[in-house]
């Protein structure tokens, strides 16, 4: 289900009861409005980020930076590759990759979660479908899986929609189909990713990774080359097909005439920093965080709503708030200083211990946020 990000700003007027009730549920993480995103956005008030996770669903889906963040932190997760449809060779792992993306404030930003390749059976004339994002297809054996990326220009342009990556997270290989041969493993995914295993018996070759300039060559014999986005596909006979990634991995050769095995498809190649393989159960996604002073500041105004010396607090940050408005830098942060100055001198008196905390790590987040 695609859930939005929302948030519920208290209003300045005295609205006591609803503030203290928005208070209590933001106590620690909560849906809060952030940019308008296709994921799930949470904000968690220890450490003031939002973050949105992206499932796989087969589509682009959307992100949009808010208006006050120019600074992303991405981690991004491709899909494995299938097992071959008889069982016999697993499908290479995804990987995951991190980065921090500089970004333009207010700007969309494409989404695309690598997809788990589908379809396939022992019978070598049925297509395992690669995985959404650029994974090959293989009659028979398994099918590439799809890449994870973050992109500046959706599939709409479809001339320049590739080389607008910011982050790549690749896919892994597909293993080679034989009903006997369990040799024959797709290549995981990586920064230049791993190449296909040959089949048994001295079968088809594997196909090679991607790496960060161009696809990989196809297993001997007829396997095909991967290439920008894609991996290659075997729509012969039984090997793997390549991983998605930023270059795409090539296809596994098909089985020798002397019987033996398919080889497996490449891994696909990752832009970004290589963080690990990802364990063949994990789901892909790609999580993004930030922090938003818009936000963090909205969760403050609702925790301070008729709490301390009268009208004190919430004053204090209002002001910090108009300070930032008024690109005044020296002037929030000075006034985030008096306020968590109140807040410690309140602490067991106006305010309990817990209140002073929360509202303290709030301010704190706000000072980080401001580079204060």
């Amino acid at each position: 289900m695609v859930l939005g990000c929302l948030i519920t700003r208290v209003a300045r007027s005295g609205r006591f009861w609803l503030g203290l009730l928005l208070a209590g549920v933001l106590l620690m993480v909560s849906v809060v409005p952030s940019a308008a995103a296709d994921g799930t956005c949470l904000f968690d008030r220890v450490t003031g980020n939002t973050t949105c996770t992206f499932a796989s669903t087969g589509d682009e889906q959307t992100f949009m930076v808010p208006g006050d963040v120019s600074s992303l932190a991405v981690v991004a997760k491709g899909a494995a590759g299938a097992s071959a449809s008889d069982g016999a060779a697993t499908g290479g792992e995804g990987a995951v990759v991190s980065g921090t993306l500089t970004v333009t404030p207010g700007e969309p930003l494409y989404v695309e979660v690598g997809g788990a390749p589908t379809g396939g059976d022992c019978d070598t004339n049925v297509n395992s479908v690669g995985g959404f994002n650029g994974g090959g297809l293989s009659r028979g054996g398994g099918g590439g899986g799809g890449a994870s990326d973050v992109r500046t220009i959706g599939r709409g342009d479809t001339t320049t929609t590739l080389t607008s990556r910011l982050l790549v997270a690749a896919g892994g290989g597909g293993g080679g189909g034989d009903q006997t041969c369990t040799d024959s493993t797709g290549g995981a995914g990586g920064n230049a990713g791993d190449p296909g295993m040959t089949g048994c018996g001295g079968g088809g070759s594997g196909g090679d990774p991607g790496t960060s300039f161009m696809g990989g060559a196809g297993g001997r014999p007829a396997g095909t080359e991967g290439g920008l986005g894609v991996g290659g596909g075997s729509s012969r006979r039984v090997g793997g097909g390549g991983g998605g990634g930023l270059y795409g991995g090539g296809s596994g050769g098909e089985p020798s005439a002397n019987g033996g095995g398919a080889g497996g498809g490449g891994g696909g190649s990752s832009l970004g920093t290589f963080v690990r393989l990802a364990d063949r159960s994990e789901t892909p996604e790609i999580a993004i965080t930030y922090a938003s002073f818009g936000e963090q500041h909205a969760a403050l105004l609702a925790s301070v709503a008729g709490v301390g010396p009268g009208k004190s607090l919430a004053n204090k940050a209002r002001q910090i708030q108009a300070a930032a408005d008024a690109n005044n830098h020296s002037g929030a942060c000075a006034t985030l200083a008096a306020f968590i100055h109140e807040v410690r001198a309140q602490t067991g008196k106006k305010l309990t211990a817990e209140q002073a905390a929360s509202l303290t790590m709030q301010a704190e987040n706000l000072q980080t946020t401001l580079s204060c």
